[in-house]
């Protein structure tokens, strides 16, 4: 205590939160890839865990640990038996939560392993625009159209902003894909979000690089399997192409649209902004 009776300066920041009951966590602690938060819940220990490199990261999880993919909602529950652990790999930039009753979370070695068969997906889709940002009417289904950025199409999908459909088939021979394991589907590059729909299902979304997302077993089946990729682009080419046609858009009431030289806005100098699925798509198995 100070002289006023305030709090002084802790000497020996460890010693007190020693003193407070917390339980020091060897892994969230630890010189590892992950970006680690960790709080008590429900009798247990939930983590929210991130690999904040720039490459494969791999984690290993005890006999009944729960967790849950935030970006496709999957949530699974480790019972490899035993008392072997479950080991997992996040991609960069990836997160995942865990839920512990008891035991601990260990960083592991990335496995080197290679995928039994990749299958390419396509390379004929068909291409539906769904919505655009401002209600204008919209460009016509294409078919039978490959991967690639949608703003060459012409000056309408050049100025539009909005989501689109890419739709195909891929065929797994039978014996290829039993109903066990996992897939991978690989989208390549994509500008900018995904949605990916399997056999009428939602497998999930990416939104940043490796546009990769691991299908469920449950989704898939031997023969054909209908793939839809929802692609919704940026904002970009749409203010730009109002812009350039003079078009009344930055009407807000009490604030000013400037650029990052703080001048007034004038987005008809932008490049048109690559858009779409860009791929190549494959399905590793």
């Amino acid at each position: 205590m100070d002289a006023e009776g305030a709090p002084g300066p802790v000497a020996d920041a460890v010693a007190e939160l020693a003193n407070t009951g917390a339980m020091r966590d060897g892994f969230a602690a630890s010189d590892t890839p992950f970006d680690v938060l960790r709080m008590s819940w429900r009798g247990g220990r939930l983590y929210f865990v991130v690999n904040s490199s720039t490459n494969n990261a791999a984690l290993s999880l005890p006999d009944g640990a729960a967790r849950m993919d935030p970006m496709s909602g999957a949530c699974e529950t480790a019972s490899a038996g035993n008392g072997a652990r479950t080991a997992l790999t996040l991609p960069p930039a990836h997160s995942m939560f865990v839920f512990l009753k008891s035991g601990q979370i260990r960083q592991e070695r990335v496995p080197q392993t290679r995928p039994k068969a990749t299958v390419a997906v396509g390379p004929e889709w068909t291409l539906e625009f769904l919505s655009d940002v401002s209600g204008r009417e919209l460009s016509t289904k294409r078919k039978n159209v490959g991967l690639g950025d949608w703003t060459a199409l012409g000056v309408r999908e050049a100025e539009f902003s909005g989501t689109a459909r890419y739709s195909t088939v891929v065929k797994l021979e039978n014996g290829l894909f039993g109903g066990g394991g996992r897939a991978i589907l690989d989208l390549g590059e994509v500008c900018c979000s995904a949605r990916v729909m399997v056999n009428g299902s939602c497998a999930g979304t990416v939104f940043m690089h490796p546009y990769r997302l691991e299908i469920p077993a449950s989704l898939l089946k031997d023969g054909e399997n209908a793939i839809e990729i929802e692609v919704t682009n940026l904002g970009a080419n749409r203010i730009r192409a109002m812009d350039r046609k003079g078009v009344e858009w930055k009407n807000f009431e009490d604030i000013n649209m400037v650029g990052i030289d703080y001048r007034p806005l004038d987005a008809s100098i932008w490049p048109v902004q690559p858009s779409g699925l860009i791929g190549p798509v494959k399905m590793e198995l």
